[in-house]
């Protein structure tokens, strides 16, 4: 993988420390299904997914206000990827 800068090593760890971290969360994940329902686990991710943004912004450092994400701009894809998505506008 010499285009992105690291080796075979590095990019077995990752993909097997990717498998390992499904191997448990899918069948974790199941597990709570089946006992508290799917709508309940389901309205659980999205409330832990959305909740961190927010709380960051109202935390008392204007240092995580500079973390919020965000959409990159038409022009913030133009500086980063050129001409390759072809960003009109």
């Amino acid at each position: 993988m010499p285009e992105f800068g690291v080796g075979i090593g590095d990019v077995q760890w990752v993909v097997t420390t990717y498998l390992v971290a499904m191997g448990v969360v899918i069948p974790a994940t199941a597990y709570l299904a089946d006992n508290f329902g799917t709508k309940r686990i389901f309205l659980a991710g999205v409330i832990l997914f959305t909740l961190p943004p927010p709380l960051a912004v109202c935390s008392a450092s204007p240092v995580h206000w500079c973390c919020w994400p965000r959409m990159p701009s038409k022009s913030d894809i133009r500086r980063t990827a050129g001409d390759q998505f072809h960003v009109y506008g």
